[in-house]
């Protein structure tokens, strides 16, 4: 998934949710952007990492290319996660475009950073909530 493609998408996001000062930045490498900008890396696999820096800026940074297999990987956790509590329905379904499946993992990065939303199905209800609000059921 080429991120620069749903740019919009996440300047509208992360403006959204982090002001509009907030900053998206594109690398080929998370681990040396994180190292660049002082800041805890993420998993090796990880797609984003939002960040205040040292600067006091919040920044998004995606990989400029991200792999398939990053993605899918949340969102089978997604799957696992939400048959704990309906088993009828698979959530993770909702999320059929890149476009989609970008607001989620951007949305899962910002809840990482909510008071309140450190258990994970608790996180998943609260994004799907917002990605409701925010009309992206719609298309």
């Amino acid at each position: 998934m080429f991120a620069r493609d749903h740019e919009d998408v996440m300047s509208g996001l992360l403006s959204k949710y982090c002001g509009p000062d907030s900053k998206v930045e594109y690398t080929q490498d998370l681990g040396t952007w994180c190292k660049d900008c002082d800041i805890s890396a993420p998993d090796s696999h990880a797609p984003m990492r939002l960040a205040v820096t040292g600067d006091g800026q919040t920044r998004l940074c995606l990989l400029e290319v991200i792999p398939n297999g990053s993605v899918d990987e949340r969102i089978k956790a997604l799957s696992i996660r939400w048959t704990l509590q309906n088993t009828t329905t698979n959530l993770a379904d909702r999320l059929d475009s890149e476009k989609k499946k970008l607001a989620y993992l951007f949305l899962k990065e910002f809840a990482g950073t909510k008071p309140g939303l450190d258990d994970e199905l608790v996180a998943d209800n609260w994004i799907f909530e917002e990605m409701r609000k925010h009309n992206f059921f719609k298309e």
